[in-house]
């Protein structure tokens, strides 16, 4: 399994549990999921994600490995996306 540049994996579930609580503050707004018509590694495969750190039962283990740790986060509208998905998950 390929390595990850080290994630801060304290500060990672801080920054998340900020973002979490802003859009669950205002969970009127969520208009529905978010679903993913697949990528490249599932094929056409509809599925959706959630947060990386927050819905994770051992991040302190596989963080560097966490493919979802490194690359989610880094685009703003994943941002939004994945933290309705979580929030939406969360209250059913």
């Amino acid at each position: 399994m390929k390595k990850i540049s080290k994630v801060n994996v304290e500060k990672a579930i801080e920054r998340r549990k900020a973002i979490y609580n802003n859009v669950a503050a205002n969970m009127e707004t969520i208009e529905k999921i978010h679903i993913s018509m697949g990528n490249s590694k599932m094929g056409p495969i509809p599925s959706f994600s959630v947060i990386p750190f927050l819905t994770c039962t051992n991040c302190n283990h596989c963080s560097k490995y966490c493919y979802a740790a490194k690359g989610n986060f880094n685009f703003p509208r994943n941002v939004n996306a994945l933290t309705e998905n979580t929030v939406l998950v969360e209250t059913l």
